[in-house]
């Protein structure tokens, strides 16, 4: 869309575009751009998103975006696929590291998705492994926890919110459900066991999360 003053649009993209909204403005991100859109107007205004310009490698920027809390939390660069970064508190636009503040990597595990999990914390969703933020580390309680070292998620919009703050996430092996005071996940999570093993075991998911064959934009790839 063409805003106010515009030549061309600021967001063209072919492939997926992550967002979500902080206050007033909707925050959007696609691995080469960022973007924010202010939504308290008659017609919606963008303008790039500047604030995290050095989180970037190359020109690749982050196409992974969370609502983390009063922060926003960034991950899934290209080059740096393990990496993730948390924004200032109350200040999207503030992504400068100090003291105290994430700019870690997960176990050398590319992240695929960041989950809004439990009361406070934030999953790191990675190709083989699950990691749990408890909260917030300004807060002085916040650990890192490792739920599982076999299972992951296939990709940012594997998973979504179940009841009683649990969450389903896709694994290449069948849907688990994830309990905030279970910190250890494994087979028995696992709620199609018995009952799609064998569609499981026809997927390729590599063709599923391809260009054009995404899990979150149609069918699945079976062989």
């Amino acid at each position: 869309v063409l805003a106010s003053g515009q030549g061309s649009p600021l967001l063209q993209t072919t492939g997926l575009v992550e967002g979500v909204q902080f206050r007033e403005y909707y925050y959007l991100v696609d691995g080469a751009n960022y973007v924010k859109v202010k939504l308290d107007q008659a017609t919606p205004a963008c303008s790039t998103w500047t604030g995290p310009a050095s989180i970037a490698v190359s020109g690749v920027k982050a196409s992974i975006i969370a609502r983390f809390g009063a922060r926003l939390a960034l991950s899934g660069l290209k080059n740096t696929p393990n990496n993730w970064w948390l924004s200032a508190i109350d200040d999207p636009e503030d992504w400068t590291p100090t003291a105290g503040t994430p700019e870690d990597s997960i176990a050398g595990d590319p992240i695929v998705a960041l989950i809004p999990f439990g009361e406070r914390g934030l999953l790191f969703g990675c190709t083989h492994s699950m990691t749990y933020l408890t909260s917030d580390p300004a807060f002085g309680d916040a650990r890192m926890v490792e739920m599982s070292r076999t299972v992951g998620v296939v990709g940012p919009r594997a998973w979504c919110s179940g009841p009683e703050k649990t969450t389903f996430v896709l694994g290449q092996d069948g849907l688990y459900v994830l309990n905030p005071n279970t910190f250890n996940v494994d087979r028995a999570s696992r709620v199609t066991a018995g009952r799609l093993d064998n569609a499981f075991l026809r997927l390729d998911f590599g063709t599923a999360l391809a260009a054009g064959g995404l899990v979150s934009g149609g069918t699945l790839a079976q062989t």
